[in-house]
């Protein structure tokens, strides 16, 4: 079984963007998930805060 020069290209064309697509992507949603979570701790904490007075 011999690799074709095409499909060798077609592979770094096609197959190389969407796996470094899915990567960006995941890390775009990891990094929104953790702002997330220390901005839901930040708005209880001031909730807190406001409940008590």
């Amino acid at each position: 079984m011999e690799i074709h020069l095409g499909h060798v290209t077609a592979f770094l064309f096609v197959a190389l963007p969407l796996i470094v697509m899915v990567i960006v992507v995941a890390g775009f949603f990891y990094k929104s998930y953790k702002l997330q979570k220390n901005l839901k701790a930040q708005s209880d904490a001031l909730f807190e805060k406001l409940e008590k007075r």
